[in-house]
């Protein structure tokens, strides 16, 4: 059970609440209590987040659809991460001395990139779905996600090295992947490369289960039926939220 305690004089300020039970004591902006919300499932409850990668208004993004679909199907809202509203800095030095060389980073005054790091890495740790949706750039994902990843894959925040190798520190059992492109998808290579660089770094952390919705034939001069695409998109997305609960 969550017990939440909203307290004007917070020090903190009045937009935070304080997560009395189950978070030990932590302090959230109520903008972040979002993250509370859940599907529930017969068998369990399934904390999802979803992050969209894309900067076309919603009208011209597919991908950016195709999530809006998947959000409008399940009974709650989910936490959602929007990569241009809160753009990820690039991975730094200090970034690199806080993971790889903690010690002699203690010392020293955390900067905007390592503060970044943390506060997503800490949305990633209360998930047990992530949720991403992309468009195809030049073969590649958008550098604002390959900015993310790099920060949010990350030793001592979200896995450790352990007697037995890589051990995950979070709940994250499930990757959904919601692709767009102008082209037609291969059905030749379907680990192509952009599925490549996103795939590998999570399976990189143990989350195996990945699954991928892809609208492709999106370029209107190019693709006639870029429309009928989207829509068997759409009702592909619909069709899956349906088996989470």
């Amino acid at each position: 059970m969550l017990v939440l305690l909203a307290d004007d004089n917070h020090p903190q300020g009045p937009h935070y609440i304080q997560i009395v039970a189950g978070d030990e004591g932590k302090i959230l902006p109520v903008n972040n209590l979002i993250s509370r919300l859940a599907v529930n499932t017969q068998e369990n409850t399934i904390d999802i987040l979803t992050v969209n990668s894309d900067p076309l208004p919603l009208a011209q993004a597919s991908d950016r659809q195709l999530l809006q679909a998947f959000e409008r199907a399940l009974p709650q809202p989910p936490l959602s991460l929007d990569l241009y509203a809160d753009p990820p800095p690039y991975y730094d030095e200090q970034v690199y001395r806080v993971l790889w060389q903690p010690q002699a980073a203690a010392a020293e005054n955390p900067g905007a990139t390592t503060e970044y790091m943390r506060r997503h890495c800490d949305f990633l740790r209360q998930a047990g779905m992530l949720v991403i949706a992309a468009p195809v750039w030049n073969h590649s994902v958008p550098a604002a996600l390959k900015a993310w990843i790099d920060l949010v894959i990350a030793p001592g925040h979200t896995y450790r090295f352990g007697p037995g190798g890589i051990e995950p520190l979070h709940a994250i059992e499930r990757l959904l992947l919601l692709i767009s492109s102008g082209g037609r998808r291969s059905r030749v290579n379907r680990d192509d490369h952009f599925l490549a660089v996103l795939k590998a770094p999570f399976q990189y952390i143990g989350i195996n289960h990945i699954d991928v919705i892809w609208a492709d034939g999106q370029e209107p001069a190019l693709f006639a039926d870029h429309g009928e695409r989207l829509a068997n998109a759409v009702r592909e997305v619909s069709e899956y939220v349906r088996t989470l609960l």
